[in-house]
């Protein structure tokens, strides 16, 4: 709460912050009130806790591959794609909640580092053809956050290994958000097309069928879009979206 007795603005927005860090730890989409102590807490895990935790994960490649099946509906007996989440374990094995990874990750810059390690086991599970029926093959969907994007020496890191892992079509799909393609379309729109000629396909996260975005498609190397859920949610009893899906 912040009234007549509230403190200076700086220790406002410290509190405020440390509230946010509190939802966020609790997964997400939740709201916390400031309490006292919420900052000690916080300075404490920072300090020595949560946040060595999961730089030492980073730096000593303990990253783990989890897969989602997606389906169609009605379910089908096949999956159309896998999509693979990578999760940190800590020196004691245990998985470090993804909350906190982002939380460090967004502090120290330490995405491109992440999408990097979740590329190159993805590429490893490929290799090894662990659990993949080669007869019906479904590809892999790898999700690149948008701070990795934006980093040229990621870019450059990115396609190197896809050179070295000669990919064929319908392996490896490589998905970003509209957003990062269009805060960096030229750079980013040249960086897909040599992805695209070492074999792996690109989709477009969160497409919300905005003109630019859509007078731009036929210049890209997009073979997939995730139509963002504001489009389809009432597609049934609603005209507009449902022509513009």
């Amino acid at each position: 709460g912040v009234d007549h007795e509230a403190p200076v603005l700086s220790e406002l927005l410290s509190q405020a912050d440390a509230a946010c860090y509190a939802a966020k730890n609790a997964g997400r989409n939740t709201v916390h009130i400031a309490q006292r102590g919420d900052i000690e807490y916080q300075v404490r895990m920072e300090g020595g806790g949560r946040m060595a935790v999961v730089l030492q994960a980073i730096e000593q490649n303990r990253g783990e591959l989890f897969v989602n099946e997606i389906r169609g509906l009605p379910a089908s007996d096949a999956p159309h794609f896998r999509e693979l989440i990578l999760q940190l374990r800590d020196d004691a094995g245990r998985v470090i909640p993804a909350a906190q990874v982002t939380s460090v990750a967004e502090r120290h810059k330490q995405h491109s580092k992440i999408d990097l390690m979740l590329i190159n086991r993805t590429i490893e599970f490929l290799e090894q053809g662990i659990g993949l029926n080669h007869d019906k093959p479904v590809p892999l969907l790898a999700v690149i956050s948008d701070e990795s994007l934006a980093d040229d020496r990621f870019l450059d890191s990115l396609e190197s290994r896809f050179a070295s892992a000669s990919l064929s079509q319908n392996q490896l799909i490589v998905c970003f958000s509209e957003n990062a393609m269009l805060k960096n379309l030229s750079r980013l729109g040249e960086a897909a097309e040599r992805w695209t000629e070492l074999g792996v396909d690109i989709m477009l996260d969160g497409f919300n069928g905005g003109l630019s975005s859509l007078t731009r498609l036929d210049s890209l190397p997009v073979r997939y879009l995730r139509i963002d859920e504001s489009l389809t949610r009432e597609i049934s009893v609603n005209l507009v979206r449902k022509t513009v899906v």
